[in-house]
């Protein structure tokens, strides 16, 4: 089964916003400035793409790996 353009998407947004607010709740920034820094990242250009299926990951995976890129743990952000 293959998922249409429009629900890939959707759940893309999904995860942006999720990651979004809890990157701005565990920073104690304001939100606006979660996704400005989480738009500068590997993850989130990972994310972008389709061919990486990242999407249809869990908002929890996608939020771990966006920690360890943060922390400069390149060896996590691969295992993950």
């Amino acid at each position: 089964m293959s998922l249409s353009q429009e629900k890939i998407d959707f759940a893309k947004k999904f995860t942006i916003t999720w990651v979004t607010d809890n990157l701005s709740r565990e920073l104690n920034i304001a939100p606006e400035d979660a996704l400005r820094q989480f738009a500068q990242t590997k993850t989130y250009a990972l994310l972008q793409k389709n061919e990486s299926f990242l999407y249809s990951e869990s908002n929890e995976y996608v939020l771990d790996m966006l920690q360890s890129e943060l922390k400069g743990d390149w060896e996590e952000w691969l295992k993950i």
